[in-house]
């Protein structure tokens, strides 16, 4: 869970550079917008899950084994049998395991499963609009007769000089 709720930070950070530049297409400006509402959304939704097998499946369950080792009840084997019925509880509560049609069906596997198709679309997409916008900037900037290339070596931009401008045609 916490490795969801650090990746889609990640989005949420690239979502709001990507919304402060001026460099994007202005007609994506509206699906830039719906993207950041569900980013938000899906963090939400990720921290009210951790906060609720916090609270209520961690702390309900880790009260019920710590009583039963406060009654000092039973030996050794009862009380591996208490720590390995704690630990079955907090899959099956966790993950929302549950017996349906014959099979179990892990819900909350499935939910991370689309955040994490999400992020992958909405980082695809940052990337397509980075391109588009390059490529903007090399047009624009070779209508004012600024000649930009990428460096191989370093993949940095850097100016190149019109042609003519070159010492032998001096």
């Amino acid at each position: 869970m916490k490795r969801i709720e650090d990746t889609m930070a990640k989005g949420w950070i690239r979502v709001r550079t990507a919304g402060a530049t001026k460099a994007f297409k202005p007609e994506l400006e509206l699906e830039w917008h719906r993207i950041r509402l569900i980013i938000a959304e899906m963090i939400h939704f990720i921290r009210q899950m951790a906060v609720y097998c916090h609270l209520e499946l961690i702390e309900c369950s880790w009260k019920a084994l710590v009583d039963f080792i406060n009654e000092k009840e039973g030996n050794l084997n009862a009380l591996i049998n208490a720590h390995r019925v704690y630990l079955d509880r907090m899959v099956k509560k966790i993950l929302l395991i549950g017996p349906k049609a014959g099979r179990e069906e892990n819900q909350v596997r499935e939910a991370f499963s689309l955040i994490l198709g999400f992020y992958d679309a909405t980082k695809h997409f940052y990337n397509l609009c980075m391109t588009e916008s390059s490529r903007r900037d090399s047009e624009r900037d070779q209508t004012r007769g600024i000649y930009t290339t990428t460096d191989r070596r370093t993949k940095l931009w850097r100016p190149l000089r019109p042609p003519w401008h070159h010492p032998i045609c001096a």
